[in-house]
């Protein structure tokens, strides 16, 4: 069963090549990581020589959400994951998700949370605590997921109206389609640097995930 890891990245050459060397030490080999380019200068030189790995240059950047759609898009794995330009796998990840997955629509793993130093700050996702948390008013199922490209087909991909926070949008729509597998491994290394999304634009992620529960109580589709 081939895994596909999916990274959108956009300038940032000083942190793409630890987040290649992460998927390369998998302990699992049946796999592909497809990069999806779209930074000012193209990184493609960065990259090891690997076959496993698919570079697609994107003509231009179209906003965080329709390239995370493209680059999903161009996945041919039976499982799917999303990897930040910043971040890492933990190098059990695919190993595990191949053995735990089933036949399951979607797995949700743990997530820690690390300072720049590497050292752990907190641990999210991976139990049924967490799930009901993102479901009721908090997103708490961090980075560690994976789903079935027909799970993502069924309930739309990011939408671009929730940009900011369009993850926590899309992961209760698959709480609300099919029921995951939840397990406590820590899959995902997330670095909490300076540059990091939830840093820079921490006051619009915010009114970005209020919005979301809101419409959400209300009922509304948006």
């Amino acid at each position: 069963m081939r895994l596909s890891v999916v990274t959108a990245t956009r300038n940032r050459p000083d942190w793409i090549a630890r987040c290649v060397a992460s998927v390369q030490a998998q302990t699992f080999g049946d796999f592909e990581h497809v990069i999806y380019d779209v930074s000012d200068t193209p990184i493609r030189g960065l990259l090891p020589d690997d076959q496993r790995i698919r570079y697609v240059r994107g003509d231009a950047p179209r906003g965080v959400v329709v390239d995370w759609n493209i680059a999903w898009g161009l996945a041919r794995g039976a499982i799917v994951t999303a990897l930040s330009d910043d971040d890492q796998l933990a190098a059990n990840a695919l190993e595990t998700v191949a053995a735990r997955i089933g036949e399951a629509e979607w797995l949700v793993a743990q997530t820690v949370i690390l300072d720049e130093h590497g050292n752990p700050i907190c641990y999210r996702g991976g139990t049924q605590a967490s799930l009901d948390e993102t479901m009721s008013r908090d997103y708490m199922l961090g980075g560690a997921i994976y789903f079935r490209p027909s799970l993502l087909k069924r309930v739309g991909g990011l939408n671009d109206a929730y940009e900011g926070a369009a993850d926590v949008d899309l992961y209760m729509r698959f709480a609300r389609a099919a029921t995951p597998v939840l397990i406590t491994d820590v899959l995902y290394l997330y670095t909490d640097h300076p540059g990091t999304d939830s840093r820079v634009r921490a006051d619009h992620q915010r009114q970005q995930v209020a919005r979301i529960y809101a419409d959400a109580r209300a009922g509304r589709q948006v």
